[in-house]
């Protein structure tokens, strides 16, 4: 009877643990199923935020593109617009040169070869650093630009950089500033006289200027 007994109660141990055996393996399936669930979220999630990332990438590439599209268009039509005025002015100067009678200018003429002028936003102090470039081509940017504001302070960086050793193509580039400046009605007549000497003395030198 004791046997029996105890067979009992071993059947019931079994049952238990045979029970708690399915819970935990159903608990287990769940947690499984639920941390591919999350994982699923997840790798969506982290494709939608990749996406839009490239979309954002995307865009902001386009965005810079247009912006040097732009800015490579504007080069270009400044680059024209300087052609053109500094053929005018050469076309002006070997009249000046030739000693022969200007042209009966037009008041659009006048207006755009001597009132208005290219717009300089740089200031003299950005315009002089420009000159201490290691950049050639910047430093020429410079004496064209410098040419184009005129005046005295731009007079005074023009003589003062002739001094200094400087190339071919500089030392041309300057003193076509300086020629530049004589046609602007607003250069003060003492800063012509001074540039004009400038020009002479350099021609007696063989400059053609």
């Amino acid at each position: 009877m004791f046997l029996s007994h105890q067979k009992k109660i071993d059947i019931e141990k079994e049952k238990i643990k045979s029970e708690f055996e399915k819970k935990q393996r159903e608990r287990e399936e769940r947690l499984r199923r639920e941390l591919e669930r999350l994982k699923m979220v997840l790798e969506e999630e982290r494709k939608k935020e990749l996406e839009k990332r490239r979309r954002e990438l995307e865009e902001k590439r386009v965005e810079i593109e247009k912006k040097r599209q732009q800015e490579f268009e504007n080069k270009i039509k400044e680059l024209e617009e300087r052609i053109k005025r500094e053929k005018k002015i050469e076309e002006i100067l070997k009249r000046e040169e030739k000693k022969e009678m200007p042209e009966p200018a037009s008041k659009e003429t006048d207006d755009i070869w001597k009132i208005k002028r290219v717009d300089i936003p740089m200031d003299y102090t950005e315009l002089e650093k420009m000159l201490k470039s290691d950049l050639k081509s910047m430093r020429i940017h410079a004496l064209w630009a410098l040419g184009e504001k005129g005046g005295r302070i731009s007079y005074q960086i023009l003589s003062d950089f002739l001094k200094d050793d400087i190339s071919f193509e500089e030392k041309r580039e300057a003193l076509k500033a300086l020629k530049k400046m004589l046609l602007f009605e607003d250069t003060p007549q003492d800063i012509k006289l001074k540039i004009e000497e400038i020009l002479k003395e350099e021609r007696r030198k063989g400059w053609i200027v």
